[in-house]
């Protein structure tokens, strides 16, 4: 099944695969549902530094979604995530923009 593929992918370290796999544990899909698998691999690829995996633990420590509320551990997860994907949009604006600045 895809899922086991998925999490062979995650057990070797691929973020985007361990944060698949927690949605999937957070959802029930390909898995049982199961909050402590989904905070184990959620945690695992925002330390591999997934800007959505950051992101969805800093809102999981702010409303205290599956864990204990713990606020100052927003900032780091959090605002990690923000500021990579603020990046990742003004990088993909520029790109948008180049063929009109082009003809000026």
């Amino acid at each position: 099944a895809a899922a086991d593929w998925i999490k062979k992918a995650a057990e070797h370290g691929d973020p985007r695969a361990q944060f698949d796999l927690a949605m999937r544990y957070a959802k029930g899909i390909g898995v049982a549902r199961d909050a402590a698998e989904e905070l184990r691999w959620l945690i695992a690829a925002a330390e591999r530094g997934l800007a959505i995996a950051q992101m969805s633990l800093g809102s999981m420590y702010t409303l205290g979604e599956g864990l204990e509320r713990r606020v100052e551990r927003l900032q780091p997860a959090f605002f990690a995530g923000a500021v990579q994907a603020a990046i990742a949009l003004v990088e993909a604006l520029d790109a948008d923009l180049a063929p009109l600045r082009r003809t000026r």
